[in-house]
């Protein structure tokens, strides 16, 4: 049975973590493998308990790197890491963040394992960008290189200055949700919206490059212009301890006075609540790989309103009436207005799930990727 370590940075609800999952609940269904999960950061133990696939998952929560605050103790953690997987002798290692991928790239040249770095970003070149002794290493390790986007798969092999025949692409799956298990009227009662309400939902965890404040400052817009609308816009996601982004939110809400019909939700662990009851799904982030929850508002057959942005268009395609300029705040709030008034927006979400979806599904991403590990050990 071939041993595999999955890393992740925290274990909690976000794309990343969503993708990572169906992955692991495929391989232990196939029972080759054994895995470990390692987790460098926080685990969110709500979010932990939903998760019954994990029971057969040997979960490692090491937080030797965030302790880190010079070079030597860097040092340390890495070679606290070597020793770890010599001990536990994995055949591959599977980070799923990118700087986590170049991490554990180097490490793997002291073990005897291979590693997988990704690309799950969007444009990588709005960070830091490796040096040449981190370029060197990571062409040493020789790792198998992977993006979740065509768009992605360019931007690596520049940012690696490698040929882009040798990364693969495996685009994301759109999630497996359960139906919710509350009735409509529950979850509507929950989230506080009568019959008359026009749903429009924002589902981002509160990073900067998610651009809640082009939202609210959009919102207020179309608010101001129409006056007696019964539109309630749901911003759904958790909290960003490293970024101010969450309560500047919620201070330029409360100063542009759209309590009232902009409400915050920091409970992620069931979109599929909020999502059932949605009419209008919003994408606002400047920068993706492959979106996560354009895929879920498709599940659903949701009409969306998003960022002209590469990851977007890989999904949706280039020619869609409903694109604005990240950042472009008066067609954001012109879009919202032309999609609440559109009594036929349901059949606009329809045809997008039949058109996109099927390039998208989970059997799809379970069997490439299963195809490089094989391949890979």
């Amino acid at each position: 049975m071939r041993k595999l370590l999955f890393i992740s940075n925290d274990l909690a609800p976000g794309g990343c973590e969503t993708q990572m999952l169906q992955l692991i609940k495929h391989l232990i269904q196939s029972q080759n493998y054994s895995i470990d999960l390692l987790i460098l950061g926080k685990i969110d133990n709500s979010f932990l308990k939903k998760q019954k696939i994990l029971q057969s998952v040997n979960i490692i929560h090491d937080n030797s790197f965030q302790k880190c605050h010079n070079k030597f103790h860097f040092i340390f953690a890495y070679i606290h890491f070597i020793r770890l997987f010599i001990k536990k002798k994995y055949d591959l290692i599977i980070p799923y963040h990118r700087n986590t991928s170049m991490v554990f790239s180097f490490i793997s040249l002291f073990v005897k394992a291979k590693c997988i770095y990704q690309n799950r970003g969007g444009n990588l070149f709005l960070f830091k960008k490796p040096g040449l002794i981190t370029r060197c290493l990571i062409k040493l390790s020789s790792p198998i290189l992977i993006s979740n986007s065509n768009h992605g798969r360019k931007q690596l092999a520049q940012l690696l200055r490698t040929d882009s025949k040798n990364i693969s692409v495996i685009h994301n799956s759109a999630p497996e949700y359960k139906p919710p298990k509350y009735t409509t009227q529950q979850i509507k009662k929950f989230y506080d919206i009568n019959d008359k309400t026009i749903v429009v939902t924002y589902i981002a965890n509160f990073f900067p490059e998610k651009n809640h404040k082009t939202i609210i400052r959009a919102w207020h817009n179309f608010i101001k212009n129409n006056p007696e609308s019964d539109a309630k816009l749901y911003l759904v996601g958790k909290e960003d301890i490293k970024s101010s982004c969450y309560s500047e939110s919620k201070s330029l809400i409360v100063s542009k006075k759209l309590s009232d019909t902009i409400i915050v939700c920091s409970d992620i662990i069931n979109p599929a609540n909020i999502l059932s009851v949605t009419d209008i799904g919003i994408f606002c982030s400047e920068s993706e790989g492959l979106p996560n929850v354009i895929l879920e508002y498709l599940t659903f057959k949701i009409p969306i309103i998003a960022s002209d942005i590469e990851g977007v268009k890989e999904i949706i395609g280039s020619h869609y009436s409903f694109y604005f300029s990240p950042k472009d705040i008066t067609t954001l709030a012109e879009l919202i207005a032309v999609m609440v008034a559109n009594k036929n927006r349901n059949a606009i979400g329809i045809e997008l799930e039949k058109r996109c979806l099927q390039n998208f599904s989970y059997e799809k991403m379970v069997t490439k990727f299963e195809n490089l590990i094989i391949k890979s050990i």
